[in-house]
């Protein structure tokens, strides 16, 4: 495997500038993490609802699956959604994630992540370790206090593409990203960037590489995965998705009563009958019904655009190599051009 060297692998000390996504699908994600992990790339599992207990549980599995010893950091990262952990009964939500020792925690969807950014800094600082940092932002305001205030370790830039949860109003990831590294061109610790968004082929990652990003987080490509084991049904309208397959509306959260997101915040995902219910006017009690009932199809399933370009399904392990070799030949493609 040709080498791809950025500041995200020196730093990870991983093989590619691969992300797995911290997606909310425990259990599974985490089987995914931990393939991704071992195939090069840096995978993060996210903990979704999950309490302080079941979050030790499942990162003790993967300790034990990766046979890693206490003493040595886990060789993944964990995302918080940080509107979770603010409820009533969480305070120990990223406690628990610091004390099994990730090797980076990801933050984002909160009004106040600094609190966590200091969280974290200290428990570092008491504890000799160095977990990292991760914000995700989704407008150059947020990019830019993240960097600059915060001091964070890594930023990820995410565009409008991205599937699951979003700013309604975030731009296209490569405007994006450009308008962050522009923006930040002067900064003395100018963090790793991230960029994530409809990302499903490795031409897209060389894209990224290019325009100042270190690694490539990628979500809905994995999705389609015996890791993930997504049912048949969920699989199949996934790959059968085009390009008009997927938008962004609240109307996934609403029948779900999960509504707690930040101002702002919507899920881009399939456009089941979920969304045909609203778009004929049925009231929000009568969607829910249907929702509940188990009628036609209305399953949540959130993914980006770039699902559009997936078509079979494969392990996590062949779509990081997938990824990996076509971002190198595109690379070298580019390369090229100079000639």
């Amino acid at each position: 495997m040709a080498t791809l060297t950025t500041r995200l692998t020196r730093l990870l000390g991983i093989k590619t500038p691969v992300v797995l996504a911290p997606m909310a699908i425990p259990g599974s994600l985490d089987r995914t993490a931990i393939a991704v992990h071992k195939a090069g790339g840096f995978g993060f599992t996210g903990a979704g609802t999950d309490d302080a207990t079941k979050i030790r549980i499942r990162l003790q599995a993967v300790r034990t699956e990766l046979n890693v010893p206490p003493s040595e950091p886990l060789p993944i990262g964990v995302g918080v959604l940080c509107w979770i952990a603010d409820k009533p009964g969480n305070e120990e939500m990223v406690l628990a994630i610091l004390a099994e020792h990730p090797k980076a925690i990801w933050l984002a969807f909160g009004t106040d992540l600094s609190k966590y950014v200091k969280q974290i800094r200290e428990y570092n600082e008491k504890n000799g370790t160095s977990i990292l940092i991760v914000v995700s932002a989704t407008s150059l305001e947020e990019a830019l206090q993240a960097a600059n205030e915060w001091k964070v370790d890594i930023l990820n830039v995410q565009g409008t593409e991205a599937g699951g949860h979003l700013s309604a109003s975030a731009p296209p990831l490569s405007v994006f990203l450009i308008a962050v590294v522009t923006a930040l061109q002067s900064s003395q610790d100018l963090p790793i960037l991230l960029g994530a968004g409809g990302i499903s082929t490795g031409a897209q990652v060389a894209s990224l590489l290019t325009l100042g990003a270190s690694g490539a987080v990628v979500g809905s490509r994995f999705l389609v995965t015996p890791e993930v084991n997504y049912a048949p049904a969920r699989v199949q309208a996934l790959l059968d998705a085009d390009l008009k397959s997927t938008v962004i509306s609240k109307a996934f959260d609403e029948v779900r009563d999960t509504m707690g997101w930040p101002e702002g915040i919507s899920g881009r995902g399939l456009r089941t009958d979920i969304i045909k219910d609203e778009e004929e006017g049925a009231s929000l009690e009568e969607r829910v019904m249907r929702f509940h009932s188990g009628e036609g199809f209305r399953q949540v399933i959130y993914a980006g655009i770039g699902i559009a370009l997936i078509k079979e399904v494969k392990s996590a392990e062949e779509i990081v190599m997938e990824l990996h070799e076509d971002a190198v030949k595109a690379l070298r493609a580019a390369a090229q051009i100079l000639l």
